[in-house]
């Protein structure tokens, strides 16, 4: 399986869940910030990478 063209939308569909965690109180405030740290990260590595190509 190749995620050429999907990595972006994972780290985003991945971000996403980590606020629907928070809203339902699932997870603590400092732990969303990390998790969307590491997420967006990607998402932003991810682009850098198909703008390189």
């Amino acid at each position: 399986m190749k995620l050429e063209g999907k990595k972006t939308y994972i780290f985003g569909v991945l971000a996403m869940i980590s606020v629907g965690l928070r809203i339902f109180n699932l997870i603590d405030d400092e732990t969303l910030i990390k998790l969307l740290g590491v997420f967006l990260s990607g998402e932003i590595m991810s682009v850098r990478s198909a703008i390189k190509k």
